[in-house]
């Protein structure tokens, strides 16, 4: 069995966020912020794997409403080499998108993204 990790960080230098507000007729902001990931992953007798990955971002506005963003992005795959170059994979991933705008009665809802994703590679 060989498994695999890493985790990293970064820096977002412009970022563009919605806002359901409309400042100044635009219906997104702009941002900056960090991001940081993390990635597990396991193979079993160089046929069978597994990937989870996470992704996720924290924004604030600098043009805009004032506001933060909480960005995060999910994926996990499974998936099975059949021969040399061939493989079969089964993908899941969730993505969020969470505005937190100042001044104002509520917070616009999370924004939830979900897929799936199969084929061949």
């Amino acid at each position: 069995m060989q498994v695999t990790a890493s985790a990293g960080g970064w820096s977002v230098i412009l970022a563009a966020v919605p806002d359901p507000y409309h400042f100044k007729g635009r219906n997104y902001d702009y941002g900056t912020g960090v991001g940081f990931y993390g990635q597990f992953g396991a193979t079993m007798f160089n046929r069978l794997f597994f990937r989870f990955n996470y992704r996720g971002g924290l924004i604030g506005t600098v043009n805009g409403n004032a506001s933060h963003y909480v960005l995060r992005a999910v994926t996990g795959e499974v998936g099975l080499r059949l021969c040399n170059g061939v493989s079969a994979c089964l993908e899941l991933a969730s993505f969020i998108c969470l505005g937190i705008i100042k001044n104002t009665q509520r917070s616009p809802p999370a924004i939830p993204i979900s897929g799936f994703l199969a084929g061949t590679a």
